[in-house]
């Protein structure tokens, strides 16, 4: 009976072996070789989603740049008001328009400036 149960042990042990072997080699590696390239791929992508951010980062940098050098240029470019002269007309005691004085002058040229400048750059977002 003792020669049995080792015999029955050994069969258990061999059974162990080959469903072991068979787990192992096409159920397990398979799956590990499908982890695997799903985990490089993954890597892969994220490497591209950071080396997209970059690029898009130094695109808004450049275009940011552009349009401060823009609103730079047009700046300088808007023409200065020009100072009127307005004649009193000889029947009216007062002047229609009066004469603003010089510092008035430079804020209503630097508030009119301003807009301009306000309106372009909202027209651009």
């Amino acid at each position: 009976m003792a020669g049995f149960i080792n015999a029955l042990l050994f069969l258990q042990i061999a059974h162990f072996f080959v469903a072991y072997f068979l787990l192992k080699h096409i159920v397990l590696k398979p799956g590990l070789k499908v982890i695997r390239s799903i985990d490089d791929a993954d890597r892969a992508m994220q490497r591209d989603l950071t080396l997209l951010h970059e690029e898009v980062e130094l695109q808004d940098a450049m275009v940011k740049e552009q349009w401060s050098r823009h609103c730079h240029v047009l700046r300088s470019r808007i023409p200065l008001l020009v100072k009127a002269r307005v004649l009193p007309i000889k029947r009216q005691s007062k002047p229609l328009v009066t004469r603003l004085s010089d510092d008035d002058e430079k804020r209503l040229i630097t508030d009119v400036k301003n807009v301009i400048v306000n309106v372009v750059e909202k027209g651009r977002s």
